[in-house]
């Protein structure tokens, strides 16, 4: 079991069981990319939520207009963006898991990533 620490951590460097600004702990990293950050969170209402945060302030209105974006979409392969939020300065936003409920021979008992699924099931239906 993570130690939970009770001391706010910026999202950028926050570790399994780290308390983040706005009552977000961290469950653990997702990845990072060119311009952000993505987390596992629970929220402070008790929902499992992926953070996504940028990974420096110059990233933050491009992260502002993902969200703004993602908000607009309806689509039941798109997964929904709930807040955005600014930690210290620096922005991101929580959405919804894109964890498949599909288990497969390599997959067998873990979440599956948004990439594997895309791989196992192919690209979006643009429907």
């Amino acid at each position: 079991m993570a130690v939970q620490s009770a001391e706010v951590v910026d999202p950028r460097s926050a570790k399994t069981g780290d308390l983040l600004e706005h009552g977000y702990r961290v469950v653990r990293d997702l990845g990072t990319g060119s311009c952000s950050k993505v987390l596992l969170v629970d929220s402070p209402e008790g929902e499992r939520q992926v953070l996504k945060v940028a990974s420096k302030q110059e990233y933050s209105k491009r992260l502002e207009r993902e969200f703004e974006t993602i908000q607009k979409i309806r689509h039941p392969n798109v997964v929904r963006a709930f807040k955005c939020l600014i930690f210290d300065g620096i922005a991101g936003f929580t959405m919804e898991p894109a964890f498949s409920s599909k288990k497969t021979d390599n997959t067998e008992g873990r979440e599956s990533s948004l990439a594997r699924r895309l791989k196992e099931d192919g690209p979006l239906d643009f429907a």
